[in-house]
């Protein structure tokens, strides 16, 4: 066992009970209230993303999220360094999960929102934070709903969303909702892996997104600019939209 999956577990003892395992019964009630949606050329049934990572146990989600080696493919340093000097700013981790980009952003000098739906996420990456000394005011959690970012108007000056944007639904909506939390000129950082590349990670093909869907989608919710980097990474693509 790694060192960095040893403290993750370490941590999941410490900050969730043993019978907060189930999915919480919100998120399941929202679920059944969703409609399909068109993803790409294909219909996806709704919520899917969201069954299949279910389909596993918090614990099991915490040692996919840390796996042992996840530093040489997803290059974290690397990917926070294009969003620049950040410093000082304000940014969003939509999506945060285990806080893996969290609190390395946070190293970065960022003041960090780490969002997530499920809370169970938001009590790991507050042991985390502690843990890793990063819990003085640099990352604060947030628990927001499914179908909304939870951003006040030009609340945040950059968003990195690493393996989320296939988990959106609606998403030109969502986006919408989205870009108007951020900052004139705010840049919306998006990883996520790659349909036509055959790897061990990730959710199944049918559930990943083609670049060009991606842009497309993010046009209809009033992005204009991007910056492709579709083979920078081993089994992801890398955008940055304004």
């Amino acid at each position: 066992m790694s060192i960095r999956l040893g403290l993750a577990l370490t941590l999941l003892s410490l900050a969730i009970p043993v019978s907060a395992q189930d999915k919480p019964a919100q998120q399941k009630k929202a679920a059944s209230h969703r409609h399909p949606q068109q993803q790409g050329s294909h219909q996806v049934a709704p919520g899917a993303a969201d069954a299949h990572l279910h389909r596993m146990s918090f614990q099991d989600l915490v040692a996919r999220f840390e796996v042992a080696g996840r530093e040489t493919w997803q290059k974290p340093e690397e990917v926070i360094d294009l969003l620049g000097d950040i410093h000082g700013k304000t940014v969003l981790d939509l999506g945060a999960g285990t806080g893996y980009f969290s609190v390395r952003l946070a190293r970065h000098g960022a003041k960090v929102i780490a969002a997530d739906i499920d809370k169970r996420f938001l009590d790991f990456i507050q042991a985390r934070a502690k843990a890793e000394g990063t819990d003085g005011g640099q990352v604060v959690t947030r628990l927001i709903p499914y179908d909304n970012p939870g951003l006040s108007a030009a609340e945040v000056d950059a968003v990195l969303m690493v393996d989320v944007y296939h988990h959106i639904e609606n998403r030109p909506v969502y986006f919408g909702k989205l870009r108007n939390g951020m900052k004139p000129g705010a840049a919306l950082l998006i990883v996520d892996f790659h349909p036509n590349k055959n790897n061990p990670e990730g959710p199944p093909p049918e559930l990943r997104i083609a670049p060009r869907d991606v842009e497309a989608e993010l046009r209809k919710a009033g992005f204009t600019q991007f910056d492709w980097k579709e083979d920078w990474l081993e089994y992801q693509y890398v955008l940055i939209a304004r």
